[in-house]
């Protein structure tokens, strides 16, 4: 695999600017704090112990992942994942934020913000000791974790449309496992590609550019992401606070770059390409110079809107509409179908156009897709 990173301004003008061949033999994937992300001699799954665990994450809970910004809701990943990292009052914006902005707003026949929800979405079902243990037969990507058995409850069923994504999450052992591709006959289950990661840690898998355990880079969807990060939740919505990042999916992403929180990119279609629109991993803000409490937004609205302008939104993947993503577990969907949330819930109140690109905080990788 040949390895080259570029700054974004290389990117954008198509230059790269560093480019090198890794050496080296198959040393287990890590985290981002150097811990090793790797099965055990007896195949039990390891990650970061409390010895490796950040400083800065003195805050989290005993059962994966913290409690939030307020404390009040359960958020995955520690406290300074990049998901649950407030966008500072200070972040630099990207120089060409305008025009990306612009080509995003225009890219879909379907104007403004849909909430995925009901397919095309993420189904995420929580595991606890009693759930069933299955073991998936994954035809593509043996991802890191999932040469063991992962829980399933039994009511579990993967998003109807599309990918076909599966996500099951245990807060008492601190993991998720996500599938793409999902289907089962009974108990019999099979996906693409499935993975596991850790609720305690950044929820940052290494980047594939010159990882040599490169299947350990892929997660179950284009950008690497876990499916849990950037979900809205039901218990987020109830208690009118969402404190972490969303999950962002438009059709002009940009496919072939990608750069951190992002481990790997998205694939070069007939509308995803790579020299138009932004990569896997950019992350976007909506204005925070305006005033949510003006605009004749939903009690659901204003707090995704709020949001977006706290801790904004990162490019997760290829999608045909400007798309957020909110559970579609069927546990969920019942909520959602009292009237809580609607697809078009941010139609007409909050504009693609009044988004801006931050700066990345990590270089450009280039992936060979």
């Amino acid at each position: 695999m040949t390895r080259a990173s570029v700054s974004w301004v290389g990117l954008w003008v198509g230059t790269l600017v560093g480019c090198s061949n890794p050496s080296g033999g198959h040393e287990p994937a890590t985290t981002e704090d150097g811990a090793d992300a790797s099965v055990d001699d007896d195949g039990s799954e390891t990650g970061r112990d409390d010895e490796g665990a950040d400083d800065a994450a003195q805050d989290e809970s005993d059962d994966g992942g913290d409690d939030g910004a307020g404390g009040a809701v359960w958020r995955p990943f520690s406290s300074d994942s990049p998901w649950n990292t407030r966008i500072p009052d200070d972040a630099p914006v990207l120089a060409e934020s305008d025009e990306l902005v612009a080509d995003l707003a225009t890219s879909s026949q379907w104007p403004g913000f849909t909430m995925n929800m009901r397919e095309w979405t993420i189904p995420a079902y929580e595991a606890n000791a009693t759930t069933p243990l299955r073991m998936v037969q994954l035809t593509d990507v043996v991802g890191y974790g999932m040469d063991q058995p992962m829980p399933i409850p039994l009511d579990a069923e993967p998003d109807p449309a599309g990918d076909h994504h599966l996500s099951v999450y245990d807060r008492t052992t601190g993991l998720a496992w996500d599938l793409w591709n999902a289907s089962h006959d009974g108990d019999q289950w099979v996906a693409g590609v499935g993975a596991a990661i850790e609720l305690d840690g950044t929820g940052v898998r290494p980047p594939k550019d010159g990882n040599q355990a490169w299947q350990w880079s892929h997660g179950a969807r284009a950008c690497g992401f876990p499916l849990i990060a950037g979900l809205i939740r039901v218990e987020e919505i109830q208690a009118g606070r969402i404190d972490h990042a969303l999950a962002l999916a438009y059709p002009h992403i940009r496919s072939h770059w990608y750069t951190p929180p992002a481990s790997t990119a998205q694939g070069t279609t007939a509308e995803a390409l790579p020299d138009r629109g932004m990569p896997c991993g950019m992350r976007v803000q909506l204005d925070p110079t305006i005033d949510l409490d003006t605009l004749d937004l939903s009690p659901s609205a204003l707090v995704i809107a709020r949001a977006l302008q706290e801790y904004g939104a990162f490019v997760a993947d290829y999608g045909g509409a400007i798309s957020l993503y909110a559970d579609g577990s069927l546990e969920a969907q019942a909520y959602w179908n009292e009237g809580t949330l609607e697809p078009g819930e941010l139609m007409g109140g909050v504009e693609p156009s009044w988004l801006r690109v931050i700066e990345p905080y990590g270089p450009i990788y280039e992936d060979q897709n």
